[in-house]
């Protein structure tokens, strides 16, 4: 049995296809072991601070970081005071969780202080907000 002939414009069609495909793209990126990278955490709604971190300060804070009882002259009850800081300075660095002295003590699992702690994700919602400049919405 004879197979029949590919008109040349079709074997060209061929070959440019099987060459696209084996392209590899170019939003990954390759290392030199040719293992494809990707971003570890990808946000698709930075946190609101009154949707996201207020609740949490008001759940897990305020309690000894409020109007009432001020801490270290730290209040977390409102933006302004929690962006005023303690009597030692400012514990959120806009844009900069990993300096940010607030984060670090949650993640120590210093603040709050007891058993009830705030969750991983509660944490990285925290983390996220600092990183993504700290914004009063």
């Amino acid at each position: 049995m004879r197979l029949p002939r590919v008109p040349a414009v079709v074997g060209l069609l061929l070959v440019a296809l099987l060459l696209a495909c084996s392209r590899q793209s170019d939003d990954e990126v390759r290392t030199s072991t040719d293992v494809p990278v990707t971003a570890s955490y990808i946000v698709t709604r930075p946190p609101s601070y009154s949707k996201d971190i207020q609740p949490l300060f008001d759940r897990y804070c305020v309690k000894c970081h409020g109007a009432k009882r001020a801490e270290k002259g730290l209040r977390l009850d409102s933006y302004q005071h929690t962006m005023a800081g303690s009597k030692y300075g400012t514990v959120i660095i806009p844009y900069s969780s990993a300096v940010s002295l607030l984060l670090g003590g949650l993640e120590r699992d210093i603040m709050p202080p007891g058993k009830a702690k705030l969750l991983p994700n509660e944490i990285k919602n925290v983390m996220f907000w600092i990183d993504g400049g700290a914004p009063d919405n």
